[in-house]
């Protein structure tokens, strides 16, 4: 009777104990349910929130509890999630699945009372809670982690999508990333310019000096602007205009370089275009009007440095106005193009023959010692356009009369210069064509 007693009384004894761990571990879980910093709550097999801490409550944007509870999860979401499925078809089937699997981790997007949107990173957790199985919920807001990723995934997409190119190096100037522009623009694969530095593309024709100071202003932490000339793959030349700038980590020191680099091909060869045509004639392809002033001009600097003489030839066709007149323009400039061709055949390369207009061209004679190097380049020039000309079935017979005047015996600057070799042309002209002669000072 007595063993009796004493196992009845360790059963309950037990059953106390039992009881009193129940409690104490109830008592422990409730204060961490509603006193943790992070919003929990409880759903059970109405797919609805059951329970909530005070965290959960602040995060929806609700004044109490009673707005929270016994509201279905999609009651507090878009009603499309961002990867554009039902918020309220696909919270029922994840509370489903967990009801089987016993827990799942996901992203969820929620409203709060206002419509202010949040993300979360839920935690659901089967549990037995008196008896009966409930669904344990947490949540961690990851709205700014969201946002960072889609600011980042932003970026990307317009660094991908960038119609310039961009380049990215590490700090000695190899090559870490770079964006489609620029396999594209210089023909090469990521395979083969990862890894490379940049000057692997370099066309040849910049200074060392131009690279040097490149390099001390971006290691120096400032922006560097310019343009470079390279080289593609295909050995197709291309101009660049590049903006490089350095990345610095928390403390300062420079990790990366930055290159944003625009195609200007075009604009370079559109620019050298211009420059021809205000500088060279269209037809001959010689220097014009304007650049023989500035030619000229050199050629007296370089006379007055070397104690010689320059000279300049008036050259003005005989014959050519018949011609032009008698079977047409088209053949006339053909008779232009030619003509230049042969005054030029007849310089020294540090000459230059131009064509003022009209059937008129002239001649810069640099570094002469005597008016006798002049005469003797006018006497080449007579020759060779009294050579036989023939264009198509036509022969075409021309002469020309050239005036000369000297550096510095005759003026002092181009446009005097210009001006006593037209005056001498005219009497060369008078006197019966085809020959030259010197201006005649005073």
């Amino acid at each position: 009777m007595s063993r009796q007693l004493n196992v009845r009384a360790r059963k309950t004894l037990y059953v106390k104990r039992t009881q009193a761990a129940l409690k104490e571990s109830e008592d422990t879980f409730r204060q961490i349910f509603y006193e943790a910093p992070d919003p929990i709550l409880l759903i059970d097999d109405s797919s609805c929130f059951v329970d909530c801490n005070e965290a959960a409550v602040r995060m929806l944007g609700a004044a109490s509890k009673e707005q929270v509870l016994m509201r279905h999860p999609s009651y507090f979401s878009p009603e499309i999630q961002p990867d554009g499925q039902s918020s309220s078809q696909k919270a029922d089937m994840i509370i489903r699945t967990v009801f089987e699997r016993q827990n799942m981790h996901f992203e969820w997007l929620h409203h709060r009372l206002d419509g202010t949107g949040f993300y979360v990173e839920v935690s659901l957790n089967l549990i037995s809670l008196r008896g009966r199985k409930v669904q344990l919920v947490h949540w961690r807001d990851i709205t700014e982690r969201k946002r960072t990723e889609n600011t980042l995934r932003t970026l990307s997409k317009a660094i991908e999508q960038c119609p310039t190119a961009i380049v990215v190096t590490d700090s000695v100037g190899i090559i870490e990333y770079a964006n489609p522009k620029f396999y594209a623009l210089t023909e090469y694969t990521a395979e083969e310019a990862i890894g490379q530095n940049p000057r692997f593309l370099k066309a040849g024709t910049l200074s060392s000096g131009y690279y040097r100071e490149m390099w001390e202003t971006i290691e120096a932490g400032r922006e560097w602007q310019g343009e470079f000339h390279n080289l593609s793959k295909e050995g197709r030349l291309f101009w660049e205009k590049a903006s490089i700038s350095p990345i610095k980590d928390s403390s300062g020191v420079i990790t990366h370089f930055v290159a944003v680099k625009e195609d200007i091909t075009e604009r370079k060869l559109l620019q050298e275009q211009m420059a021809r045509m205000a500088h060279f004639d269209c037809l001959t392809g010689l220097p014009n009007r304007a650049l023989f002033f500035d030619r000229t001009s050199q050629a007296i600097s370089l006379a007055k440095r070397e104690s010689r003489r320059c000279g300049v030839l008036f050259i003005d066709l005989d014959g050519f106005k018949s011609i032009n007149d008698t079977h047409g323009h088209e053949t006339g400039d053909q008779l232009l193009c030619l003509v230049a061709e042969r005054i030029r055949s007849t310089l020294r390369t540090s000459d230059t023959a131009a064509r003022m207009g009209g059937d008129e061209f002239t001649a810069i004679l640099t570094s002469l010692k005597g008016r006798s190097d002049a005469a003797h380049v006018a006497q080449k020039i007579l020759a060779k356009l009294s050579e036989p000309i023939v264009i198509g079935n036509v022969e075409c017979k021309i002469g020309a009369s050239i005036g000369i005047s000297i550096f510095p015996d005759d003026a002092e600057d181009a446009e005097r210069l210009l001006h006593g070799a037209d005056t001498a042309m005219y009497e060369v002209k008078r006197s019966g064509k085809n020959n030259y002669c010197f201006f005649l000072n005073g």
